[in-house]
Order: C-alpha cells, then sequence, then structure tokens
C-alpha cells in the first residue's frame, strides 16, 4: 500500500473519532479538526521517502490529507445527528429556539439544516486537511538528491564529461 494512502487512513481515522465530538458539542471548531488530522496525514505520507522536488511531496500530502477529508466529512455529519438528536431531547435548538417533536415538518426541516451546515463544515474541514497535508508534506518531506544528479564539484561542470 502507498504511503499516502497509510498516512491518509491513519489521518482519517484520527479525524473521524476527533470530529465527532468536537462537532457536535462545538460544531463551529469542527473544521479545526482538519488543521490537525490534515498534519498527521501529510506527515505520514512522507515520511521516509525522497522525493524529486518539494511539489512532489506536496503532491502527495494534499492526495493525503484530502483522503482524510473525506473521514471528516463522514464524522462531522454523524456529529450534526448526535447534536440535533441532543437539542431536541432538551426541547430547544439554538437559533431555532423550542421545537415541536410532534410536527414531523418542523423536526424534519431542524435535521435537514443541521445536515446541510454540517456539510459544509465536513467540506471546509477537508480543504484544510489538504491544504495542511500538503504544507507539512512539503516541509517535511526528503529531497536529499540522489548521486550523480548535481554538478561535478571537482571539475565544476555538470554532466557527463565530453
Amino acid at each position: 500500500m502507498p504511503k499516502r494512502i497509510q498516512g491518509a487512513l491513519i489521518g482519517g481515522i484520527v479525524g473521524f473519532i476527533l470530529v465527532i465530538p468536537v462537532g457536535a458539542f462545538i460544531g463551529l471548531c469542527g473544521p479545526g479538526v482538519g488543521l490537525v488530522s490534515g498534519a498527521i496525514a501529510g506527515f505520514l505520507a512522507v515520511n521516509n521517502q525522497t522525493f524529486a522536488t518539494k511539489g512532489d511531496a506536496a503532491r502527495d500530502g494534499a492526495i493525503a490529507g484530502g483522503i482524510t477529508g473525506v473521514g471528516l466529512v463522514v464524522g462531522q455529519m454523524i456529529a450534526a445527528i448526535i447534536a440535533i438528536a441532543i437539542q431536541n431531547a432538551a426541547g430547544t435548538i439554538p437559533g431555532i429556539g423550542s421545537i415541536d417533536a410532534s410536527d414531523p415538518a418542523m423536526l424534519g426541516g431542524a435535521l435537514v439544516g443541521g445536515l446541510a451546515v454540517a456539510l459544509c463544515f465536513g467540506l471546509v474541514g477537508a480543504g484544510l486537511a489538504a491544504g495542511v497535508g500538503a504544507g507539512v508534506a512539503a516541509l517535511t518531506g526528503d529531497t536529499t538528491p540522489t548521486v550523480g544528479s548535481g554538478p561535478d564539484i571537482s571539475t565544476g561542470f555538470s554532466g557527463p564529461p565530453a
């Protein structure tokens, strides 16, 4: 399995586990989990590998962070359902007020609205994960040149002798 996929899966699992309680209780902070899980995915994607350029390392980190974002979106949606269930049990939903649980239209509207907001927050978190994954991968990816790829310092000329 490629390192970027391993990093993405680990970052996605961490993000999924973290975003559920954070998103359920402090919904606005849910996208911030993308910063942490994207950094984990980006670092693990390039760990113990050598890249030709920082751009190649950043590409692998961005892919890992983007795949991690899928876990964030799913976790954010689950967090929204949990938050709506808790608020419904309390009888009030912030910004809406008290709801009549016997009215399916009102309950359905609260659920659809909550899921739409959670989807937006999840997508923002996924974008942050991809961006941070690329940045961390570019900063930590090893771009040590291979033997024979640079100028010949003994003669001052690069390339093969004429």
